[in-house]
């Protein structure tokens, strides 16, 4: 789906949360944000951002390289804000508004602008504080933008919406800087057991879903974990000394590991279901950016601490800690200074590609890697056993024939629903329906995609069911809710029939239970007792 203006090409998907991320939520409140890309018919550019509260959408206008260095123009749409400021380096608006106000022009014409040239490096991620006057006093809000490639602003608008931040992925833009990269990240690399010198390989861990990782063991206790185009981990057990001339690239974990500053959000469900938040020391969300309960817990407790978001770490906190692992999301990629400085401090960084899975069951089998990295294999297997149960249930039982579309309504109107090829149609089909949108094709990516209103009704006016994602937008309360949104809602079959279901805002950070959402799906189905759900509910 193409727009071409820029604000309409703006705010495919506002996620209206109380919680922030990428770290955590914009302290300030007021004027703000949202997270969009949008689409360039030129080079693989895009872009994305996060942060403030949702009134003030940010766009992309251009991109220039001057005195060496890339710069990016961001309109807000207001006229109200007075500086910019990125790395301590303030940038005051661009002049030239008509009356004299310091409002601009911004696309397509729009009046009750305001833009600024700022530093913003293609493949990085840029924090910036912009400050508003429109307010009693002025208020510094704080952004979060990104200008990459579409996979990049892909996993970008993944990573912030797993940590409850505002995020979205929209459309490119039709600006290209000299130079810019629009390579993606690559081949991925074959998963061998690597040569270590006076160990003897001795086979590798079997595993039934997972693609991104293999366990490989070696004699005396030592296993290698190694993450598709990521990395390779020589676990050691407790007790054991490291091996000599180990092979370039391979990085040594010492259990056991007491002190992790966790930065890859839906890992923690993992540490969780093990029975092992005490090996948690930091994380990079604050507490109440946290969705499930043990890192909630766990803040309240004493035992966590915030360690600052993965791309500005506390490096003193960590060291003075004794942290002994840096989990890192795929967006360490964009900070590679950060992970060379962790590295260079003595920090080992593991990098989880569990969100690229394309099988529930793959997700959840992750459990298998942090069992071995924890030193719990046997709690690992029986938990994964227990998720597996649910196909053992599954199997046999008929196609119930129904159907289900998974959405969520933006504040611009629009409806952002899940791609055809998205893990959560994939659910539906194993629990018995189907996904009502049989060819929905991603906005640049595989997970979402945005409807008009109109487009949405002629697809999912008649579905048997309505499940409304409020890991994205403020959760429902009753369908009346619902049709507050948007009345023509009221045509729908669901709605008539009084089959309107909400998932949890915690299902983005439960990879660990994944495989309950899929039961849920069944229930729904197949018409199975509500009081069963466990991310489900019925709304009255």
């Amino acid at each position: 789906m193409r727009r071409h203006t820029l604000f309409a090409a703006l705010c495919l998907a506002l996620l209206c949360l109380t919680v922030g991320c990428g770290s955590s939520a914009p302290k300030n409140s007021g004027e703000g944000s949202a997270a969009a890309v949008q689409e360039t018919q030129q080079e693989e550019l895009w872009f994305s951002y996060a942060g403030g509260s949702g009134r003030v959408k940010l766009a992309l206008r251009e991109v220039r390289e001057i005195n060496g260095r890339t710069e990016a123009e961001i309109v807000f749409s207001s006229s109200h804000y007075t500086k910019a400021v990125v790395g301590g380096e303030t940038f005051l608006p661009e002049s030239g508004a008509e009356d004299g106000s310091g409002a601009q022009s911004g696309p397509a014409g729009s009046a009750g602008t305001t833009s600024f040239w700022i530093p913003a490096v293609p493949g990085q991620e840029t924090d910036v504080t912009a400050t508003t006057t429109a307010m009693s006093e002025p208020h510094d809000i704080d952004y979060r933008i990104f200008i990459g490639t579409r996979e990049e602003a892909e996993r970008f608008s993944d990573h912030v919406s797993r940590e409850g931040d505002l995020s979205a992925l929209g459309e490119q833009i039709s600006a290209t800087p000299s130079g810019a990269s629009s390579s993606s990240s690559g081949e991925e690399t074959p998963l061998t057991p690597p040569e270590i010198p006076g160990l003897t390989y001795e086979g590798e861990m079997p595993l039934e879903y997972a693609e991104q990782f293999a366990v490989f063991r070696y004699q005396g206790g030592c296993s290698v974990l190694a993450i598709r185009n990521s990395g390779e981990y020589l676990v050691v057990p407790e007790g054991e000394e490291t091996p000599e001339n180990l092979p370039e690239g391979l990085e040594v974990l010492h259990q056991p590991l007491q002190h992790i500053y966790n930065a890859a959000t839906a890992s923690m469900s993992f540490f969780s279901v093990l029975g092992a938040m005490d090996r948690v020391a930091f994380a990079s969300m604050k507490r109440d950016s946290w969705k499930i309960d043990a890192p909630k817990e766990a803040y309240d407790a004493g035992t966590l601490l915030y360690g600052g978001k993965y791309s500005a770490p506390d490096y003193e906190l960590l060291l003075k800690n004794g942290c002994d692992l840096a989990l890192e999301s795929s967006m360490i990629c964009y900070a590679p200074k950060v992970r060379e400085k962790l590295q260079d401090l003595g920090i080992p960084v593991l990098v989880d590609r569990e969100s690229y899975e394309p099988d529930v069951f793959g997700r959840v089998e992750w459990i298998k890697m942090y069992g071995v990295l924890l030193g719990r294999e046997d709690e690992a297997q029986a938990f994964f056993e227990e998720q597996k149960e649910i196909l053992t249930r599954l199997s046999g039982q008929a196609d119930t024939g129904r159907s289900a579309a998974f959405f969520a309504v933006r504040p611009n109107g629009a409806v952002s629903a899940r791609a055809s090829a998205d893990l959560v149609p994939d659910m539906m089909k194993k629990a018995g329906g189907h996904y009502v949108f049989d060819d929905l094709k991603g906005d640049g990516s595989t997970h979402t995609a945005e409807l008009t209103m109109e487009q949405f009704y002629a697809g999912a006016k008649d579905a048997d069911f309505l499940v409304y994602n409020a890991a994205i937008e403020a959760p429902l309360q009753s369908t009346a809710d619902l049709l507050k949104l948007n009345p023509p809602f009221g045509d729908f079959k669901a709605v008539r029939g009084g089959q309107v279901y909400e998932v949890d805002d915690s299902w983005l950070q439960s990879s660990a239970s994944l495989g309950s959402m899929l039961w849920d799906f069944h229930l729904m189905f197949a018409g199975g007792d509500p009081e069963e759900f466990t991310f489900l509910k019925k709304l009255e």
